[in-house]
């Protein structure tokens, strides 16, 4: 199958009316009368964002890629208060990936699409290569004007709140690449972390608690103390942290506490990333309306505060500091 005849049958019929049938070298945006434009992007590569070779691990794990990458995006969106409105995608399979990996790839994208209406394709490129498979999406949202939040705004004093749990997809990373899991979990855990890994849950939910609340935000993408130190570089404050208030769900909980050095075991998690949950800073003034969103289902747990000073401290439970290394994952 040729390029045109893929995005013909593939992509074009994903594509929104911006995308003018994906026909032309651009697309057409009118914006909202009312909001400003969010824009958002990320790039995955085969063996670094995705298991190798991908070509050889069947159509699932191509619908899989596709959805991860839409979904991981999102987040960016969701840790803004955005709402999202369609995307650019650019593709590089590699020259030998067989047609079975691109059709559910491109069924992978329908089935994220469906997934968060009114999520649409715009357009973008689609290219072979030697090397291994790379594909990036740009996502593109709204927010009423100037409602955006920032990493840039969190005050001395206000809390720091953590939506969900920590740990999950770094598991199902652990499952996803084989690697040996001890003590061996069950059936139902593996299938909760795997889910957590493949299909991360983007908190769109928490828009509204957002813009009327937060004072900064980011998403758990690198790891919690990484990204909590991206809030505090752009904020100019040091954020303090409670070791034993960051939230694991049952199935993590089960497996962290069998080990032979619980903290360390859960140290790592800290710092694993691709959790997709938020962490952001809210006013003490917010407290209650805050907590009165908290579920079992979807927490919303207070972990600490903000400080004068700077980067990040994670305090045990007698208030001493605790060493964590680089606290998560550097592109370089």
């Amino acid at each position: 199958m040729s390029e045109f005849d893929f995005i013909k049958t593939y992509l074009a019929p994903l594509a929104g009316p911006e995308g003018l049938g994906l026909l032309d070298d651009a697309a057409l945006l009118y914006p909202p009368a009312g909001h400003d434009l969010v824009l958002t992007k990320d790039t995955m590569v085969e063996g670094v964002h995705f298991p190798s070779p991908a070509q050889k691990m069947g159509g699932a794990r191509g619908a899989d890629t596709a959805e991860r990458l839409i979904r991981t995006n999102l987040s960016d969106l969701a840790a803004k208060g955005a709402t999202p409105l369609g995307y650019l995608l650019s593709l590089a399979f590699p020259r030998d990936m067989d047609a079975a990996y691109r059709a559910a790839f491109a069924k992978g994208l329908d089935v994220a699409q469906q997934s968060f209406p009114p999520l649409k394709l715009f357009g973008g490129d689609t290219v072979v290569t030697d090397g291994p498979m790379v594909v990036s999406a740009t996502l593109i949202g709204t927010v009423p004007t100037g409602g955006m939040v920032t990493r840039s705004g969190a005050k001395t004093g206000d809390d720091i709140w953590l939506s969900g749990y920590i740990g999950d997809s770094a598991m199902g990373l652990k499952h996803v690449l084989s690697q040996k899991i001890e003590p061996a979990p069950t059936g139902a855990d593996i299938w909760h972390w795997e889910e957590a890994y493949l299909r991360p849950e983007p908190r769109l939910d928490l828009r509204g608690i957002l813009r009327s609340h937060a004072t900064a935000c980011a998403d758990v993408s690198d790891g919690l103390l990484a990204d909590c130190g991206h809030i505090a570089r752009a904020s100019g404050q040091g954020l303090s942290l409670n070791f034993g208030h960051i939230s694991l769900s049952e199935a993590t909980h089960r497996w962290v506490y069998k080990q032979a050095d619980v903290v360390a075991a859960k140290l790592a998690l800290l710092s694993a990333g691709d959790d997709y949950e938020l962490v952001f800073t809210a006013p003490k003034t917010s407290r209650a309306a805050l907590q009165a969103s908290h579920t079992k289902a979807k927490p919303l747990t207070r972990i600490g505060h903000v400080t004068d000073g700077q980067g990040v401290t994670l305090r045990n439970a007698g208030g001493d500091a605790m060493d964590f290394g680089a606290g998560g994952y550097a592109h370089f």
